[in-house]
């Protein structure tokens, strides 16, 4: 697979440069490659899986105390949730509001589950970069390149599964497996603050954050080429 698209990276930078001339794809040539890298580290990814020869253990089935010392997540020494100031809170877009709304409207005496919290998160994610992509394509002449680039470098991806060995701290190793419900990142994927794993709970609470945790801890891993 590495190979095809070793091909393919070829391939289209070859008809870029001819469309739009040496110069420009010179220019682009380093979101493509960070692209087409990324392509190459998924497939890597993929081939280990499957030809792996460890036992599978799934991500629900990994116990909520054993997660923080497998995977070398800690809890955050200042205590307390995490918290913006007044003047790094971004207000709520009327359309994003009216969204909701009309979410809330339409499930009204409905039962709050999944469906339900995926549809919110679609309208928060959805608007969120549909908006910041409208302003690029607006403010295309007066944008940074730097601005340019963090929108352009915006990765959005759905029900994305992970396979990934792991070394528990009995020393046994397996092939831990799951799916994130949304994988969202931008700029250098080595970056870790940069990138956001999103699990949608079956309910409100706190079920599902040990899940989310061990996808943290996963992709922490391999997200780094």
């Amino acid at each position: 697979m590495e190979v095809i698209i070793n091909r393919l990276e070829v391939r289209i930078k070859a008809a870029i440069s001819r469309s739009v001339g040496e110069q420009k794809k010179n220019e682009l040539d380093p979101e493509l490659s960070k692209h087409f890298d990324l392509a190459k580290k998924e497939s890597r990814q993929e081939q280990q899986g499957q030809g792996s020869s460890c036992p599978h253990k799934a991500v629900t089935s990994i116990k909520p105390e054993d997660v923080e010392k497998t995977f070398g997540i800690s809890i955050d020494s200042t205590g307390g949730n995490w918290t913006l100031s007044a003047k790094d809170r971004v207000a709520i877009p009327q359309h994003l509001r009216e969204a909701l709304r009309d979410i809330d409207i339409v499930i009204e005496g409905a039962p709050l589950n999944e469906a339900h919290t995926r549809a919110r998160i679609d309208a928060v994610l959805f608007s969120t970069l549909a908006a910041a992509k409208r302003e690029e394509r607006s403010n295309q002449n007066r944008m940074s390149s730097s601005s340019t680039q963090s929108v352009r470098s915006v990765h959005l991806q759905f029900e994305k599964d992970m396979k990934m060995e792991w070394t528990f701290p009995n020393k046994k190793r397996w092939l831990v497996t799951g799916r994130t419900d949304y994988s969202l990142w931008y700029g250098e994927p080595g970056q870790m603050e940069a990138n956001l794993v999103v699990c949608e709970a079956k309910s409100k609470g706190v079920m599902g954050v040990d899940q989310t945790l061990v996808y943290m801890g996963q992709y922490t891993d391999y997200m780094v080429f």
